[in-house]
């Protein structure tokens, strides 16, 4: 028989109900509380900001099945607040998540293969990838963009170095070590996608990119090759430091870029310091190939 954990959802809690009630639940055997959030995205930046709500929802979780009167004993309490209980099958969380992926061809005959996964019999070369817990699996439109770009380019041009801004867990540093002998580097904020893009880098293409603790403000080197997968409000941000480590016929590949702020983009980003090689759409994104002029 197969293990089980138990599960509330308080529905209809008022803000500054929250402390005392978890309190009281921790008291009675709580194992974990999440509240559930919601977030907004503004239309410059796209930076995720926290709403903070008057009414919550929050999931209780319990090893064991809790008191029988626990739901009774909170209603008396919080006579408004919504309550379901429901008893859950333990799963292997690690395995579950792994369903999620299935290898898949990036671009010509390149693949992405999850590592711990067989490398299809009609994959050309694979590039084993091993997202752990961050975020960048490649099968975002935005980041096949860019590795049709980056492989096209990288096939008609020799350079000496590149950077991939925003590296992810390292799929593009990778196409690009697979591409050409040159010296790479990759940067990254998000700590567990670091260490992926580390790990990943190492298992395809060890010593042959360097994934830095700088961020993109803080290198003093200048670049032939800038990849930067990042969205379009962010990546106007970033230009000034993507100019200081750049130079006159410096190439730039930039994906992120919504169908519906090409425009702002160009006005922003573009302007008059770059000219547009190659443009590339799927579904409502695009990338671009820029040449700095």
């Amino acid at each position: 028989m197969s293990a089980t954990y138990y599960r509330f959802l308080i529905e209809n809690l008022q803000a500054e109900q929250e402390d005392v009630l978890t309190s009281f639940l921790f008291e009675h055997g709580a194992a974990g509380i999440s509240e559930k959030l919601d977030f907004s995205q503004s239309t410059e930046h796209y930076e995720p900001i926290f709403v903070d709500k008057a009414v919550k929802s929050v999931e209780v979780f319990f090893e064991k099945q809790p008191p029988l009167d626990l739901k009774e004993n909170l209603l008396i309490n919080y006579p408004a607040l919504k309550i379901s209980a429901s008893e859950e099958e333990d799963k292997d969380w690690m395995s579950e998540w792994k369903k999620g992926f299935e290898a898949f061809a990036l671009y010509k005959g390149i693949w992405l293969v999850p590592s711990w996964l067989q490398i299809p019999e009609n994959a050309e070369d694979a590039i084993l990838i091993d997202p752990g817990m961050a975020f960048g699996t490649g099968t975002h439109a935005t980041t096949k963009l860019c590795a049709k770009l980056l492989h096209d380019f990288l096939d008609k041009n020799k350079i000496k170095n590149m950077i991939d801004v925003g590296c992810g867990t390292g799929i593009l540093a990778i196409l690009a070590a697979k591409r050409q002998q040159v010296e790479i580097d990759a940067t990254e904020i998000d700590v567990d996608a670091r260490e992926c893009a580390i790990e990943n880098t190492e298992r395809n293409v060890p010593g042959r990119v360097n994934v830095l603790d700088l961020q993109v403000d803080k290198i003093d080197k200048v670049y032939d090759l800038l990849v930067a997968n990042i969205i379009d409000g962010v990546l106007i941000q970033l230009k000034a430091d993507f100019m200081r480590i750049s130079k006159s016929g410096s190439h730039f590949i930039l994906s992120g870029i919504l169908d519906e702020r090409r425009a702002h983009f160009a006005k922003e980003f573009l302007g008059s310091d770059f000219a547009i090689v190659e443009q590339e759409q799927m579904d409502e994104w695009w990338a671009y190939l820029v040449k700095r002029l």
